[in-house]
């Protein structure tokens, strides 16, 4: 963590519960309603597949943490719950919501035809105060098109899903007071009412230039996009990737290369508003 008033670098070590296997990392920290939440990916253990939910209030020093069966992948606080997905040791997909005060759960497999998975850690969104929003992927054969899954909060139960077309993967999906939008790995932007009604379609000009660059994050803010494409090796002139800012309303975009002095393993960015 980063204090914004002085520019102090803290880290943020938490063991795991487990005394079973080694600490294996995270996958995602989220800050949601005025608590941070992340996970703690323990792995496989006797009892099969495990993870941890580690979260505390901003600016508080209480952390807690709980154990929970299967892999966690996104995690939100809302009305005084923790919502989290889990991939489960079924190949299944469960919704969970946990009391933070006494860590009572609640859980419900998602009614899925095949085997789907929740792709990035933000594929858990608050709809409105009484639904959340899955987003999740064909993760077998890739042949089934990719769903938004609409769950009731208080139940967990599915009310409804919303199929995308046909080549569009979901990649990332925010919501925001009026419209939901969903970026997909292609570099396609829909954006829809929050009855997912569909209200537009369009591309980012993502612009690759050979089979050597992909879409390596994406972020969604104030009605732009920011898309960083990566390239696996730099060009002649040090260039490794580039960001794009694409405005959905405009259609506007802006590219901004990067440059490195070696190649990169891994890279991520953020929008800080």
């Amino acid at each position: 963590s980063i204090d914004k008033n002085n520019g102090k670098v803290n880290p943020l070590h938490t063991k795991s519960l487990s005394k079973s296997t080694d600490d294996e990392g995270a996958f995602f920290i989220n800050y949601s309603n005025g608590y941070v939440l992340h996970d703690i990916n323990v792995g496989f253990t006797e009892d099969g597949l495990v993870g941890e939910l580690v979260y505390w209030k901003e600016d508080g020093e209480d952390k807690k943490q709980v154990e929970l069966e299967g892999s966690l992948t996104s995690a939100i606080f809302e009305d005084g719950k923790i919502y989290a997905v889990i991939n489960n040791n079924n190949d299944s997909v469960i919704v969970s919501s946990i009391d933070p005060k006494n860590h009572k759960e609640k859980r419900k497999e998602i009614d899925m035809d095949s085997v789907f998975f929740p792709d990035n850690n933000e594929s858990l969104k608050s709809l409105n105060n009484k639904e959340l929003l899955v987003a999740v992927n064909d993760d077998v054969d890739s042949k089934k098109n990719s769903m938004l899954v609409i769950l009731d909060k208080k139940t967990l139960d599915t009310k409804r899903k919303s199929v995308m077309d046909e080549g569009f993967t979901i990649y990332k999906t925010n919501v925001d007071k009026d419209r939901v939008t969903i970026v997909s790995y292609e570099g396609e932007v829909k954006t829809f009412n929050k009855d997912l009604k569909e209200i537009s379609s369009e591309k980012i000009p993502l612009n690759f230039k050979s089979d050597d660059e992909r879409l390596e994050e994406v972020k969604i803010l104030d009605g732009k996009v920011y898309a960083l494409v990566r390239m696996f090796d730099r060009d002649k002139d040090g260039i490794i990737g580039r960001i794009i800012e694409y405005n959905i309303k405009s259609k506007d975009s802006k590219e901004i290369p990067l440059k490195a002095n070696r190649d990169w393993e891994m890279t991520s960015f953020e929008v800080v508003k």
